[in-house]
């Protein structure tokens, strides 16, 4: 039977092949199964920005810590505003017009 740190080591090479092409913080996710989410979540490696969306981070930071979060926002509600309604949305009037 695998050990806890064998399976975080599995949970960890899931998450390398996902960032390795891309470079990317924010996951969906449905990209991991509930085991490996639910892992690395508890280890600290992702945390929860919104249901289904996953933020990557560092399992040294301290609690309450909303750097990482403030970094990849943008980032974060691109991804997010494009899945949810393609590209039929606007954020303000403004950048409409643009």
């Amino acid at each position: 039977m695998a050990t806890h740190s064998e399976k975080l080591a599995t949970s960890l090479e899931i998450l390398k092949h996902l960032t390795r092409d891309s470079k990317r913080a924010i996951f969906k996710s449905t990209e991991f199964s509930r085991v490996h989410k639910e892992r690395l979540v508890k280890a600290g490696f992702l945390m929860e920005m919104k249901k289904g969306w996953l933020l990557l981070t560092d399992p040294t930071k301290k609690a309450g810590d909303s750097t990482l979060w403030y970094a990849n926002y943008w980032s974060f509600l691109s991804l997010y505003l494009e899945e949810r309604f393609g590209t039929a949305y606007c954020l303000s009037a403004e950048a409409s017009l643009i």
